[in-house]
Formats: C-alpha cells, sequence, structure tokens
C-alpha cells in the first residue's frame, strides 16, 4: 500500500469532523503542507477556523483564521454554534 493510499481515510475522517463540526482549530500549518491546503479548502467552504497567535501562523491568520489565546479559558473564545430550536 502506497502512502497516498493509506493517508486517503484519514483525510476523509478530516473532512467528515470538519463538515459536522462548529468550527476547526488547527494549532499549525507549516506553509504549503497538506494541513494548510485542507484549511483553505475549509476556508472556501465557510468554516471558521481557529490557530494560535503567532508569525507561524500568518498564513491561516491571513486566510481569516481566528487566533485565540491557550491561557485564557474556552468560556472567552469565540462561539460559533448555530442556536438550535
Amino acid at each position: 500500500m502506497t502512502n497516498s493510499a493509506r493517508h486517503r481515510p484519514a483525510a476523509r475522517r478530516n473532512y467528515f469532523v470538519a463538515a459536522i463540526s462548529d468550527a476547526v482549530f488547527v494549532a499549525h500549518a507549516s506553509p504549503g503542507s497538506k494541513t494548510e491546503a485542507f484549511c483553505r479548502r475549509l476556508h472556501l467552504l465557510g468554516k471558521p477556523l481557529l490557530t494560535l497567535p503567532g508569525l507561524q501562523n500568518s498564513a491561516l491568520l491571513a486566510l481569516g483564521a481566528v487566533a485565540i489565546d491557550p491561557a485564557c479559558p474556552p468560556a472567552v473564545w469565540p462561539s460559533f454554534s448555530e442556536k438550535r430550536a
């Protein structure tokens, strides 16, 4: 089995989990990486992205990812969930 064949189920899983999530947190995506490509695709689909602040995530922040401070409690992080009746 090739590497790409092994990674296909993981990619499907990642897209499925992103699809059912209100937002996606990515700690870091190297420039030109599969993770960055994944984030770009999610951005095109309108999925909110969260990341850590810093220059290492400038590509994600330029996409519109929201930087969250891990020192702050999750209660102050932005909420993306829709109110359900």
